[in-house]
């Protein structure tokens, strides 16, 4: 499994996400990952930007920055949070 940073600089305001730390195989999936529950995205939420992450996929940035020795599930690790 491989390890993302995940990002926007869409919503750069109160109490929006700015990043987050997810497990995924791979830089698509990485990209589709709620950063508040780590699941996939609903088609539905990228359509409703008020709360607080990227309007779109192609507004979310991912890099690798490692893997994993054992073969974890998908999931978030970790998220950054600015709240207000």
């Amino acid at each position: 499994m491989n390890i993302y940073l995940i990002a926007q600089k869409e919503n750069r305001t109160y109490d929006t996400w700015d990043s987050a730390i997810v497990a995924a195989p791979d830089e698509l999936t990485a990209r589709s990952m709620s950063p508040e529950s780590g699941e996939p995205l609903t088609e539905e939420e990228w359509e409703n930007p008020s709360w607080g992450w990227a309007s779109s996929i192609d507004n979310v940035t991912a890099e690798l920055i490692g893997t994993t020795s054992d073969n974890h599930e998908q999931r978030l690790i970790l998220a950054s949070f600015n709240a207000g």
